[in-house]
């Protein structure tokens, strides 16, 4: 595995990451916006409210964009994602030739020679090795238990089961005549 690759693995982390959070967010969101709705239309079978569908389905909506744009002001970073694939038995691997990669500059080249002024110290040199030692272990590690890593993307069955109720049942009391409606 080379940086390349490394970065591209981490980068696809990031989007199940990403994707999880909006499933999350959007899960909850629906949920209270149905728990909105159902109120509404409890309402309405006792005040005249003329408008409770439409008000139903604006709340579900601006429920919905709230997910939205919470998920998206919210994304994961590159970091965070390195830190989860830690997560599955690394000891701070990836995220340490991450944040290496990162010193290093930006898209980690990989070739340190030639870069800046040359030193003669023996702790620079030292160091370099190490960080070289330290990288190429996190990209062996990596690339044999890359097919271990499974990152979930759906929402919890109960939870997203319990939100389908709660559209199911605010569904059916839209269609409920009334005579305040």
């Amino acid at each position: 595995m080379d940086v390349k690759e490394f970065l591209h693995f981490i980068k696809g982390v990031q989007g199940k990451l990403n994707m999880q959070d909006f499933l999350q967010k959007l899960t909850a969101a629906l949920g209270i916006g149905a728990g909105l709705g159902i109120v509404l239309q409890g309402i309405a079978f006792f005040v005249p409210f003329y408008y409770a569908n439409l008000y139903t389905g604006l709340v579900v909506l601006l429920a919905v964009l709230a997910a939205g744009v919470a998920a998206v002001l919210r994304r994961r970073t590159m970091e965070q994602a390195a830190l989860a694939i830690d997560r599955f038995g690394f000891a701070e691997r990836i995220i340490t030739a991450y944040e290496n990669l990162q010193k290093e500059g930006a898209g980690g080249s990989g070739s340190m020679a030639g870069d800046g002024p040359a030193r003669n110290t023996v702790g620079a040199d030292g160091a370099r090795n190490m960080v070289l030692a330290q990288r190429q272990d996190a990209f062996r590690r990596l690339q044999a238990q890359k097919d271990k890593i499974h990152i979930r993307v759906m929402p919890a069955g109960k939870s997203a089961a319990g939100v389908l109720v709660l559209l199911a049942v605010m569904s059916v009391l839209a269609f409920v005549p009334s005579k305040m409606k």
